[in-house]
């Protein structure tokens, strides 16, 4: 809310909440809209959502560089030991979308016992 107001004091420009909360949305994309002609900022706007949803621009912001990679696994004659199922799960976000259905799977564990944080 501060931010919002803070933009719309300082220059006139509105935004609406969705649009700066989402990851995208860069200190870039914000200066540009408002340095921009009154006229030209629903087009800049409305271009910047419109990249929101482009699904390549998606999945390109999801590519790690080449340099960022796991180490590789180290070399054994051994085959590794199979995990053990977990007796006790410690599940953050339990009231969350995710969380609810991961909770009733959790439940129909035998001999698993769930720890919930919530706030």
């Amino acid at each position: 809310g501060r931010v919002m107001s803070m933009l719309k004091r300082s220059f006139g420009v509105s935004f609406p909440v969705p649009f700066l909360l989402q990851h995208t949305t860069s200190v870039r994309v914000l200066a540009e809209i408002v340095q921009a002609p009154a006229e030209q900022r629903k087009a800049l706007f409305d271009a910047s959502v419109e990249r929101l949803f482009d699904k390549s621009a998606l999945l390109a912001d999801c590519a790690l560089p080449a340099a960022i990679a796991p180490p590789p696994a180290p070399l054994s004659s051994s085959p590794a030991p199979e995990p053990s199922a977990p007796r006790v799960v410690l599940l953050t976000g339990a009231s969350g979308f995710l969380g609810i259905h991961l909770l009733d799977e959790l439940l129909r564990e035998d001999g698993v016992q769930v720890v919930c944080v919530l706030r």
